[in-house]
Formats: structure tokens, sequence, C-alpha cells
């Protein structure tokens, strides 16, 4: 099955970074976040005025940052598939619930699945063995900054988040992306990613949001200061390359196979919009020296998104 819909822009998850939230409790502790409540602040002016800024700042950065939610095939539904515009459309007439419906996502902006009638047919049937999840990708609500969540007055009423999808994408039971649709406002996000990039010094390699078939341990390899030394060495790949050609930039995956003794097996291009041999056989190479976590039995996969970007 081919991946549909996706943007030249937003060819890699990399690009934006990713808050996954994995539980109703972390989908609260965001709403919170922005709630615009403000307690316990200290009784000393200059302090409180500190403290209150400090606290604007948080409300700030959680309204604008990318947050993704998984579904499971229980959680979603297909409507039907739109022959005229070619899109697999999912049933968005009532808020989507999430977490066994302790949370409900009251989305703008949703848009169908681009696919051929084939493939469509076949994510309905994976979704209808509760072989397919749903991965959306949001900010919250525009214009909804002071108060994007709120809970019927209820016992055990969900928490209702308005958002602004930013893409979607179906992922099947074994962790690979079978489709996916970016919306304009993914494509406003990494217009301001790279604005903030063109501030920078240099050209920069941006890893995030590994897919993990296995033991979702390695995922952590890639991810804040674990991922630091596989950041500089890709870009050391990446500046030799630019010496060569000094617009090289791109979007890799690379896919990674690992024993579980911890060394890697194999690591190949899944997705290439880089286009330099030499450069991608360096990152390769780099990936495949990269020490893993041991365990006690079976292979771990992983897919892992890698920008290339100059500032």
């Amino acid at each position: 099955m081919v991946m549909a819909g996706w943007s030249a822009l937003a060819f890699a998850q990399g690009q934006v970074p990713e808050v996954e939230l994995t539980s109703a409790a972390a989908v609260r502790e965001m709403c919170a976040s922005v709630s615009g409540v403000e307690s316990n602040l200290p009784e000393d002016p200059i302090e409180r005025g500190r403290v209150r800024a400090q606290l604007r700042a948080a409300r700030e950065r959680v309204a604008r940052q990318l947050n993704v939610v998984a579904l499971p095939s229980t959680q979603f539904r297909f409507i039907e598939y739109d022959e005229d515009r070619s899109e697999l459309e999912i049933d968005t007439r009532r808020n989507l619930r999430a977490f066994g419906g302790d949370v409900e996502l009251f989305p703008a902006g949703f848009a169908g699945l681009r696919v051929t009638p084939a493939d469509a047919r076949r994510l309905v049937d994976l979704q209808r063995r509760g072989q397919l999840s749903l991965r959306i990708a949001f900010v919250l609500g525009a214009g909804t900054s002071d108060r994007p969540c709120f809970a019927v007055s209820r016992p055990g009423a969900p928490t209702v988040v308005r958002i602004e999808v930013a893409y979607l994408e179906l992922v099947g039971a074994e962790g690979r992306v079978l489709a996916r649709k970016d919306t304009e406002r993914y494509e406003d996000l990494v217009e301001e990613l790279r604005a903030a990039r063109a501030l920078g010094a240099g050209p920069s390699v941006v890893i995030s949001g590994p897919t993990v078939s296995g033991d979702t341990a390695v995922a952590a390899v890639f991810a804040g200061e674990a991922a630091r030394p596989i950041q500089r060495s890709l870009l050391d790949c990446y500046r030799q390359g630019l010496r060569l050609n000094a617009r090289l930039q791109g979007a890799l995956v690379v896919a990674i196979e690992i024993q579980s003794s911890g060394q890697v097996r194999s690591a190949r291009l899944e997705v290439d919009s880089l286009g330099d041999a030499a450069t991608s056989g360096c990152i390769l190479a780099a990936l495949r020296a990269v020490p893993m976590p041991r365990r006690r039995r079976g292979e771990t996969r992983v897919s892992v998104p890698i920008l290339l970007a100059l500032p």
C-alpha cells in the first residue's frame, strides 16, 4: 500500500517537534497548562510579576505545540469513499473518543485521506479487523487559547478538547504508516519552523517521531539528550555532503532492524527526498553503529524520520 497525500514540505514527521499524549491524564495536564488559572502566586510584587510572566510563556508554548493522539480501531470509523475527490472520509459527526472515552476531541480542519479505491478497501478491512489505528496530530483550537478544553459537569464526564488538525495517519498493526494527509495548518507549522531556523547559525539535523515494532525502549535512543550524539554524527555526514552541494537538503526515513543483543542488523532507506547517495550512505553507516538496548528475544524494527535542513 502506498502512502498518499504527503506534502513536499512535510515529508517526514521529524520536521515539527511533537508531543505524544498517551493517557487521559497527559491530556488533562496539557489542558491545565493553558487554562489561565493562576494560584499560589508570591506575595512580593516583583516576584509575582516574574512568576506570572513564566506562567504566561508556558501557556503560549503549550498552545503552539503539536500534539499527537492515537485512536485504536474501535474509536473511529469511516463514513464513505468519495470517488470524486478520491478520499476516504472519517466520521467526525460526533467527537472522536480517546482513552476509553475519558477524552473527546472536537476537531476543525479535519480532512479525508487521499487513497485509491483498492487501498481504501484494504484500509476499511483492516479497521474492521481491529488492525488499524488513527494518529491525529493537532494544535489547540484557534481562538480558544484561554479555554480550549472543558468538561461536562457530571460525574465521569469526559474532557473535551477543541483541536485544529495538522495531519492524519492510518497505521497498521505492525506500526507502518499506510496513509497520511497533511493539512494547511501543518504546512504553516513547517514554515514557522523554517523561519525560526533561518535565525540559526548553520545546517541542522532533526530526528523525531520514531515508529517502533517490538521493544519500545528503542524509541528513547532517538529522543531528548540521548539523541544528541546521533544528531552530531548525522550532522557531520550532512556537512560533508554540503561541501559538494551547497544547496543539499531533504528528508529521509530509515528502517532499522535490531537484534536481541542490541546490535543493528540492517539500516536501509524507506523514504529519500535528499537524493544524495554519499550522504545517505554516511548516515546509514552512522546509524548501524548506534548501540541499542538489549532484550531477551526477538528483533525490533524502528522507522526513524530525519530532516536535513539549511538555515
